[in-house]
């Protein structure tokens, strides 16, 4: 969803508006989750569903979209509320008190259930897995008219997971309106073949080295429109320096960690990262090559540097820890890409000099 203009929202909002939205947007939680999550394999986009799994960008929020999601999420005990009061008995949290989850491919496949049920009017001895999604009006009218399958695909690939998950074969899909608070629901059965096609996506995601193919050959493409990562597919855009766009980190599936997690595992060091290391990255950090495919095109390999040749003037730059070459926060700093092996020859003057954007 695409930001409104700051002038826009200046003039919309009142001091006491604003101040929430600040803090919202200043307290918001990192969007890098350790795992794959089932809310996003059933996007149509493998490559942006590979982006957020490989962390190329730390989305952040406007105010306003914050105050949705907060909305949604505290939908859900109402949600809960209004099944029990149709005589259903509803299962949010385990015996811990935390939600109901999965974990696959070594940990680095994951989801968390809004709860289970049974007691329900379509079959009343039968378990289900619940899930609580709020809607725009446009979205909701879509929703009614078309079904969850084809309105929402990422919802239904979302709840074919979990039953696949927790070895169920139904699930509620329980909709509101947050417009007109009117509701919808759909009785949903499993599809065993799809729910296992889509748990195979994920391991072919977690498993590449290179961003799969996206949806769209062209930016100006509907289905890019809002797309986050768009100036990373087709722009000179670069992804931030974490270790999940280094070349020596590798997701590791035979081995999670005792908390169920995904382990990552770091060629460079000859160890495993933790999950803040992984955000914070390190000096020894080189990127993935075809993360810098728009810019440079990779010519050689030397001392563990990688040199590119720039495409628009033919100018040679290295990523790595040498002396000569330029480290990836550098080049993530720098807003042309293109100026990198210029700096170069000031960086050769001044050995110490950094670009900081």
């Amino acid at each position: 969803m695409a930001a409104m203009p700051q002038e826009v929202v200046d003039a919309r909002l009142g001091r006491v508006t604003r101040a929430i939205y600040e803090y919202l947007e200043k307290t918001q939680e990192d969007g890098r989750r350790a795992h794959l999550g089932a809310s996003l394999i059933g996007k149509p986009c493998r490559r942006q569903v590979w982006y957020t799994w490989r962390w190329a960008k730390n989305i952040k929020h406007e105010g306003r979209l914050l105050q949705l999601f907060k909305t949604g999420h505290l939908a859900e005990p109402r949600f809960i509320d209004d099944l029990k009061a149709i005589g259903a008995q509803v299962v949010s949290h385990d015996e811990n008190g935390q939600q109901f989850r999965f974990t696959a491919h070594g940990g680095h496949f994951a989801g968390s259930l809004d709860g289970v049920a049974t007691g329900l009017p379509y079959a009343p001895k039968t378990w289900a897995v619940l899930e609580f999604k709020t809607h725009s009006h446009k979205s909701f009218l879509t929703l009614v008219s078309k079904g969850v399958k084809i309105a929402k695909p990422e919802h239904y690939s979302q709840m074919q997971i979990y039953m696949l998950e927790m070895g169920l074969d139904r699930a509620l899909y329980l909709a509101k309106d947050k417009d007109k608070d009117e509701m919808h629901d759909e009785w949903i059965t499993l599809d065993k073949p799809f729910a296992e096609a889509e748990k195979a996506k994920a391991l072919a995601i977690i498993q590449a080295d290179i961003p799969p193919a996206g949806v769209a050959a062209e930016p100006g493409a509907f289905e890019c429109k809002f797309c986050d990562f768009k100036d990373l597919c087709f722009g000179e855009q670069v992804p931030e320096p974490t270790c999940r766009s280094c070349a020596h980190a590798t997701p590791v599936l035979d081995r999670p960690q005792p908390d169920g997690s995904g382990t990552w595992a770091c060629a460079r060091w000859e160890s495993d990262i933790p999950l803040d290391a992984q955000r914070a990255g390190c000096g020894g950090h080189r990127y993935i090559p075809i993360f810098l495919a728009n810019v440079a095109e990779p010519q050689d390999y030397h001392n563990g540097d990688v040199v590119y040749r720039v495409r628009k003037n033919g100018k040679l730059f290295a990523n790595g820890e040498g002396p000569a070459a330029f480290s990836s926060a550098e080049i993530h700093a720098c807003p042309d890409k293109a100026g990198i092996p210029i700096a170069g020859e000031l960086k050769g003057m001044f050995p110490t000099a950094k670009i900081i954007g």
